[in-house]
């Protein structure tokens, strides 16, 4: 599971990607929608300042149990020792080590920054000649 981190203004709000559209977080700062929800292929785009945004990376394996038939302590341990076995995974043991992971977009082969046209979709004004955002940008 993913979720988007935006910390813009020095608030704190997540919120989950679109499927099949783009879901914009409160304040209207940052928008998130799955290229590939089987796949966990998440694009992000925002209107400024990057450095803003995160993503939350919470490992299935561990997040199901967790919240469906877990009771017990010794239980959680289990399943994290299993989720953080996770080679190529940034959950794994050589990585972060841990079922929940916070991480920035494009660091992982599974997340992007919005192309000029997707930063449009999920942010349209009405002169494509005045898009602000950093779509595109490094």
């Amino acid at each position: 599971m993913k979720a988007v981190i935006c910390t813009h203004d020095l608030a704190l709000h997540i919120h989950t990607p679109g499927t099949g559209r783009w879901a914009v977080c409160q304040c209207g700062h940052t928008g998130a929608r799955w290229e590939d929800p089987r796949a966990g292929r998440l694009i992000v785009a925002c209107r400024s300042n990057r450095g803003s945004v995160r993503v939350l990376g919470l490992n299935n394996q561990y997040l199901l149990p967790a919240v469906t038939t877990v009771g017990r302590w010794e239980e959680h341990r289990q399943l994290h020792d299993a989720a953080t076995d996770a080679p190529g995974f940034v959950f794994d043991k050589s990585r972060a080590g841990c079922w929940a992971v916070v991480f920035r977009v494009g660091s992982t082969g599974d997340t992007r920054w919005a192309t000029d046209g997707e930063y449009l979709e999920c942010f349209p004004v009405a002169d494509e000649s005045t898009a602000t955002g950093e779509a595109g940008a490094a």
